[in-house]
């Protein structure tokens, strides 16, 4: 998540808080998908009070960080799991 009191430099090339978010000239480039407290990557969608429901602000982001999320899953599966 982006501590908006701590900015990043720019030229800095990694941001030592999360291991799922680089960042390059001061821009978030996402390895994986972040939770829904990173309010750069994620959009409030609907809330009552009891249930949010939260959506990508950049879908197609967030279907190739599914994709490689389910091909690291796949690798890690053992041969024996899959039969």
């Amino acid at each position: 998540m982006v501590n908006p009191r701590c900015p990043v430099k720019p030229g800095a090339n990694a941001d030592t808080s999360s291991i799922n978010t680089i960042y390059i000239m001061s821009k978030p480039i996402y390895t994986s998908i972040p939770p829904t407290t990173d309010n750069v990557y994620w959009m409030l969608k609907f809330s009552d009070g009891k249930t949010s429901i939260y959506v990508p602000r950049d879908r197609e982001l967030d279907r190739k960080l599914k994709i490689k999320f389910q091909a690291e899953v796949a690798a890690r599966t053992s041969p024996k799991r899959k039969k």
